[in-house]
């Protein structure tokens, strides 16, 4: 019906056992034409447009929410993390993200490196010494 009519839905969404549908449309005009044309349309029943409230997105929603939260404690070390965060400028925070380190030196940006990495290697081998106990000589030997 809705082509028959040269409408351009982008979505349409049939409820179950309901006498109704919800239609969406990519752009205004389309929306406009769609609610002129299918009021009182009648092919068996009559049709009746209404505009619907747009459902709120769910991750926008949890999202408000952990925030609304967050300055309701007002003292959670996240909150204060996030408050001087965007404080500061956005070159700032992106160089924060992407590559923490960027305001050290590099000699100390090296030893910081090769400090996490022997831990991790020194975590790994005891997981594998509790797993596999035959590597058990192998791991030796390679130290």
């Amino acid at each position: 019906m809705l082509t028959g009519l040269q409408l351009k839905p982008e979505k349409v969404k049939a409820v179950n056992k309901a006498t109704y549908a919800f239609v969406t449309f990519s752009c205004q005009e389309d929306k406009e034409e769609a609610l002129k044309l299918l009021n009182g349309h009648t092919k068996g029943q009559v049709l009746r447009t209404k505009l619907a409230k747009p459902v709120e997105d769910p991750y926008t929603k949890s999202l408000a929410l952990k925030r609304s939260q967050e300055e309701t404690d007002g003292n959670t070390q996240e909150a204060k993390r996030r408050k001087e965060e965007d404080s500061l400028p956005v070159e700032e925070r992106l160089n924060n993200t992407v590559t923490p380190p960027w305001n050290q030196p590099y000699e100390d940006q090296l030893s910081t490196k090769q400090t996490n990495t022997r831990e991790f290697l020194r975590n790994l081998s005891k997981m594998v010494r509790r797993n596999i106990g035959e590597m058990s000589p192998w791991l030796k030997q390679q130290r």
